[in-house]
């Protein structure tokens, strides 16, 4: 068989399978992780706006009454809460930072009054001012407002600015509870952690699976690919791999049709269509096989050449149908003379090659007179016609090493036979 280079499909069936299920796992970190970060981020804005409702609740238990400011004796101001100065008294906030970690603000306007974020030195940022985009938003909002990107200084924070009150001069008073945006984003790369191993395990098993999968598929089909360009060279013996066979999807059932084509190719190309026996080409073949074997082992074998006598005659009074009935007939029993010590072939016409490869000369002979006397005995009934046929045979031993001079020894003993009054043998 003519080798051709093998161009797998595996690889490319790796390919096509492998990426989309790497594309979909990096997809679905992506957006996993897009949507476990908002769930994180719901929860600290959950969690800055309860903590600015306690701060609220437990300034207005500890001190009661209305914001107001109140010029101090050097000319300053001071923030009063009821009667009360609560300029400088970080209690509060401290202690809430002290039991949440959360950074706590009382803003009066755009000024940070009491706060618990210190600048590089360690000083509390009393006194300074937040953007005036925060004050007007916080200023026309009834309800806490959440921020996810908040720049103190030079770190990031998410905040929620909760509007508790209105001063005497109408200013807002609002709650700032804060949380550095470095912790959350630690947090949530740590939460993540996990969740990305499982998400390579899954992948490499899956790449895995699906690597052997393809592999054993690309394996099956080079099988199947070997198997069909055997038959397309004219190889009717070869074999398909039994495990290909033994599959039970769509590969084992292409499997057995490209047997089942196989079978009906040979017989196509072999055998002659109206007789059913091996065709000229394939009895010559076959008979050139046998002699190269036979040269090996020593042994002997017999060859014949047979001949309907008067087949035209009856063609002629019968018509063509009736001779063709005739021909499957003698082809019939010639297949069945023939089972088990050599085979038959239509040699053309009404000519018939008979090739024993497990008799000897007498043994053929024997067997061709008894496949003389079931022909004779045999009646072909062609409309109200009972139509009777006999055969000449010459019969050679297979003593020669050219089967072209074999075959026309044969030959000549046939026609030794037609010329001395037909229906008999002559070896």
């Amino acid at each position: 068989m003519k080798k051709v280079k093998n161009k797998r499909i595996g690889p490319v069936l790796q390919v096509m399978t492998v990426f989309p299920l790497v594309l979909c796992a990096v997809l679905v970190y992506i957006f996993g992780s897009i949507s476990f970060k908002k769930t994180i981020y719901k929860e600290v804005e959950k969690e800055l706006k309860n903590v600015s409702q306690v701060v609220t609740l437990t300034d207005s238990v500890l001190y009661p009454g209305t914001y107001h400011l109140e010029e101090t004796d050097n000319g300053g101001y001071a923030l009063y809460k009821g009667d009360r100065d609560i300029t400088g008294m970080n209690e509060i906030v401290d202690a809430v930072k002290e039991r949440t970690g959360l950074e706590v603000t009382l803003v009066y306007g755009d000024t940070r009054i009491l706060t618990t974020i210190t600048d590089k030195s360690g000083n509390r940022i009393v006194g300074s001012g937040i953007p005036d985009s925060l004050v007007n938003e916080i200023k026309n909002s009834a309800e806490p407002v959440f921020y996810k990107r908040v720049y103190i200084g030079t770190k990031s924070y998410f905040a929620c600015y909760d509007p508790i009150a209105k001063a005497q001069d109408d200013t807002t008073v609002a709650i700032a509870v804060a949380k550095p945006c470095d912790k959350v984003d630690r947090s949530v790369e740590q939460s993540l952690i996990p969740f990305i191993y499982a998400d390579l395990i899954a992948v490499v098993v899956a790449v895995v699976i699906m690597f052997l999968y393809t592999g054993r598929l690309s394996n099956f089909i080079g099988k199947l690919r070997v198997f069909l360009m055997e038959i397309a060279e004219g190889n009717f013996s070869a074999k398909l791999d039994s495990t290909v066979l033994e599959r039970e999807d769509e590969f084992g059932d292409i499997g057995r049709s490209a047997v089942r084509m196989r079978t009906s190719l040979k017989t196509l190309i072999e055998n002659d269509a109206l007789t059913g026996l091996l065709n000229r080409r394939s009895g010559e073949n076959r008979l050139k096989q046998l002699m190269v074997g036979k040269k090996a082992g020593g042994s002997s074998f017999c060859v014949s050449m047979c001949d309907i006598d008067f087949f035209k005659s009856i063609n002629d009074t019968y018509g063509h149908d009736a001779g063709d009935e005739i021909l499957k007939t003698v082809g019939r029993l010639m297949s069945e003379t023939m089972h088990n010590i050599g085979f038959a072939s239509r040699f053309g016409g009404e000519e018939f090659l008979l090739v024993f490869d497990k008799a000897d000369i007498k043994t053929a002979y024997a067997t061709l007179v008894g496949f003389q006397e079931r022909l004779r005995n045999t009646v072909v009934k062609r409309n109200e016609d009972e139509i009777r046929v006999t055969i000449s045979i010459g019969l050679v031993e297979g003593n020669s090493d050219d089967s072209d001079a074999l075959l026309k020894s044969a030959d000549d003993k046939l026609y030794l036979a037609k010329n001395s009054g037909r229906d008999r043998i002559v070896t």
